[in-house]
């Protein structure tokens, strides 16, 4: 079975590229790049840290990750108030950037993002937005970083509101154990082989 490790300053490099140089964390008016985007980032998170806690989950087994997640208060990611006129609530928490590895089952992932919607129960959060696009299959967790809309209706997500060609999706987390039944998610034992986590072998599509 996987164990989860969240994500801090001290954990960041298990997550596959590009997602330590993520940029939902930036302002709209430009992108920081290379060394300084990490040097920033890591302000950004310890920052976070000190006040609200952790700010991603990561699937491990062995020495091997399997999917990792991110997620943090809307009030921190300055870049959401530029995606649309009607951005996700500043006390809610945004997910984004759910990446598993190319050619494994979607269990891997869906169970990640589980784990994670439970993580934040347990944290008092209370809704959790993220941002999806059709991909035409249940299985399909995302691409780039914006979710799949099919696989995140599967799992008790609901549309909020259409973005051009995206839509902005939610979930209540009071209500977190009848979506998980109704999304159909049971514990599976994952296999993975040991070794050092490959960037490669992640969808970065």
């Amino acid at each position: 079975m996987p164990a989860y490790v969240e994500v801090t300053t001290a954990s960041q490099s298990l997550l596959p590229s590009p997602c330590p140089q993520c940029v939902w964390w930036q302002t709209p008016d430009g992108s920081i790049s290379g060394d300084d985007a990490l040097a920033d980032r890591l302000g950004w998170m310890r920052d976070l840290e000190q006040g609200w806690g952790s700010v991603g989950l990561v699937a491990v087994e062995g020495r091997e990750v399997l999917a990792s997640i991110q997620f943090a208060p809307v009030s921190a990611l300055p870049r959401t108030h530029a995606l649309s006129s009607v951005a996700p609530p500043d006390e809610s928490v945004l997910l984004f950037c759910l990446r598993g590895r190319v050619g494994r089952p979607s269990v891997e992932t869906e169970q990640l993002l589980h784990r994670a919607m439970m993580h934040l129960r347990r944290r008092h959060v209370r809704h959790a937005y993220a941002y999806a696009r059709p991909l035409g299959s249940k299985s399909l967790c995302g691409m780039r970083n914006l979710f799949g809309l099919e696989f995140m209706e599967a799992n008790g997500f609901t549309v909020v509101q259409a973005i051009d060609s995206a839509y902005l999706v939610q979930t209540d987390l009071a209500g977190l154990a009848p979506a998980v039944a109704e999304a159909g998610w049971t514990v599976r034992r994952l296999l993975g082989a040991s070794g050092q986590p490959s960037p490669a072998t992640f969808n970065r599509s």
